[in-house]
């Protein structure tokens, strides 16, 4: 009996630690990477807009569908887990931007408001710095502690490869 009630105490107090850290872990989560191409603004933004292309150089997103370059549905495939996301598209010329932010009412995983934003910016000597990012919500702390462990890092690698297939894709 004394064994059994030292196991609960110390599951107990495991979990209060494990639901303590995830208190106090932020709800809104961001990813960011940049890298330079060498190639002028006007290529990268041309590449970056052809939106019927980008499964050309994307190496773990599919894009399912793409109206009109207004919505899309892209398909995720990060190490055997799949994510689905609808995505208004909404490409801001003049700031040399382009975002992609979740629509629809779906509940395809724990993720809310999973969007991202690419943003471009030209470099002094002619190439072109680029911007990727994915931000999302995690609304419950038990869902934020289980990010914080295993998708933070499926993340930031499909970000970083990504953005280095984009980069690939247009020098070469």
């Amino acid at each position: 009996m004394k064994a059994l009630l030292t196991i609960t105490l110390v599951l107990l107090t495991a979990w209060l630690a494990v639901l303590g850290r995830a208190l106090y872990l932020p709800a809104d989560v961001t990813y960011e990477s940049q890298i330079t191409i060498e190639a002028p603004l006007a290529v990268v933004w041309n590449t970056l807009t052809r939106l019927e292309d980008q499964d050309s150089w994307l190496t773990d997103k599919k894009v399912l569908y793409n109206f009109d370059n207004t919505s899309r549905q892209v398909q995720w495939n990060l190490q055997g887990k799949t994510l689905l996301i609808n995505q208004q598209v909404r490409i801001r010329e003049a700031a040399r931007a382009i975002d992609f932010l979740q629509i629809g009412h779906e509940k395809y995983s724990l993720l809310e408001n999973f969007n991202e934003t690419m943003q471009l910016r030209e470099l002094p000597d002619g190439s072109t710095e680029v911007r990727w990012s994915y931000q999302y919500h995690l609304p419950h702390p038990l869902p934020r502690f289980i990010d914080s462990i295993g998708n933070a890092s499926l993340f930031w690698e499909s970000l970083n490869r990504n953005i280095r297939a984009l980069k690939r894709y247009i020098v070469n």
